[in-house]
Order: structure tokens, then C-alpha cells, then sequence
């Protein structure tokens, strides 16, 4: 368990990650989520923030790491089938589409 000053910290870079997200600075959010789950490895929504910033990113090796790492930590069995149904598809042409264009943007 991460110490109470990592836990603030890598929930403060978990916020700052999800402002890049919205405004599709992907790199910037990639890089937020995954210091706030290396700080606090315990909490699934960094996990699963940094698999969804990294799904946005097109690097879907590193999503699925991600999402393993989401599914270890979660402890809601009807949220974790969810995210498995989820993210066992692949990308539809549209997603993926917009995923290359606003990554580029």
C-alpha cells in the first residue's frame, strides 16, 4: 500500500491526466495516468485511466497491460466484466478513425 503523501500525489496526476484526456493532449495524459498508477498501483481508476488514454493513443499492447493491471486491482466483479466485454472487441473503422484523426490534432 502507497504511503498517504504518494496517494495525494498520484491522485493530483490522475486529475491532471484526465484534463489532457479531455482535451485530447493524449501524450500528456498517458504520461499523468501512468505516474499516478505507479504511485498508488493499488487504485484501479488509474489503471483504467491510463488503458483508456492509451486506447486513444493507438497503442493497444499498452492498453491491454493497462486494462490487466484495472481487472487485478478492481474488486467489483459486475465492473470488471463489463470492462472485459469492453475491451475485447477491437476498435470499430469509426472509432478508430477518430482515435488517428483527433491524435493528430
Amino acid at each position: 500500500m502507497a504511503p498517504t503523501s504518494e496517494k495525494r500525489r498520484a491522485a493530483q496526476l490522475n486529475e491532471e491526466g484526465l484534463v489532457h484526456y479531455r482535451h485530447w493532449e493524449v501524450e500528456d495524459a498517458v504520461n499523468s495516468f501512468r505516474q499516478a498508477a505507479e504511485l498508488d498501483p493499488d487504485l484501479p481508476d488509474h489503471h483504467l485511466n491510463l488503458a483508456r488514454a492509451l486506447a486513444r493513443f493507438g497503442d493497444y499492447e499498452g492498453t491491454l497491460r493497462a486494462l490487466g493491471d484495472f481487472l487485478r486491482t478492481e474488486t467489483d466483479p459486475a465492473l470488471t466484466e463489463r470492462f472485459e466485454r469492453l475491451f475485447g472487441n477491437a476498435m470499430d473503422a469509426v472509432e478508430t478513425l477518430l482515435t488517428e484523426i483527433m491524435t493528430q490534432h
